[in-house]
């Protein structure tokens, strides 16, 4: 073990407590992106960088993220994170819906 090595006990600087939501922005391809991360399941359980969407739709409906399936914004406003705003579509749907 050298010195910059973690010792048992310590904890990165960058650790946050159970439970918290931090918001990512990020620039990609000239758009603004906004996401939003918590290191919890919806069980309780530790699970870092999983999406915030995701977990409160997870806890609405008691059930884990379903296979292959994307959780859409209805009015695509990704700062309106509330539960009814969310539905939950395939891949094929999402193409449909965003053909011209």
């Amino acid at each position: 073990m050298n010195a910059t090595s973690f010792k048992t006990g310590q904890t990165p600087a960058s650790a946050h407590p159970v439970g918290t939501v931090t918001r990512y922005d990020r620039t990609k391809r000239g758009l603004k992106e906004i996401s939003y991360s918590i290191n919890i399941d919806w069980k309780g359980n530790r699970k870092p960088h999983n999406n915030y969407r995701w977990y409160l739709w997870e806890v609405e409906n008691l059930e884990d993220r379903p296979k292959n399936a994307i959780l859409y914004i209805k009015n695509g406003n990704p700062d309106d994170i509330w539960v009814d705003n969310f539905e939950v579509i395939d891949r094929a749907e999402l193409l449909r819906r965003n053909r011209p």
